[in-house]
């Protein structure tokens, strides 16, 4: 996992969805511990494509379960 799309992630979703980049590990859980509700999950697909570039459907962004399994998917996305 690139260390710089880490970096990326958690200043989306600390710009777009307001989380305290301090309480993100790769093992927080979206739900339980970041608040991640069906509104976040899209907010975050939006912000994913318009700040990093990449496309990623909400349908598989809600199947991540931790902040690890997102970065992840991202990485996939942007490069196939």
């Amino acid at each position: 996992m690139s260390d710089d799309l880490r970096a990326r992630l958690l200043a989306v979703l600390t710009e777009e969805l307001s989380i305290d980049p301090a309480t993100v590990r790769d093992d927080s859980d979206l739900v339980a511990d970041l608040g991640f509700d069906s509104v976040a999950f899209s907010v975050g697909s939006v912000a994913i494509e318009e700040s990093i570039g990449v496309r990623v459907p909400i349908s598989d962004l809600m199947e991540c379960l931790t902040f690890g399994d997102l970065t992840a998917l991202v990485q996939k996305a942007e490069h196939p």
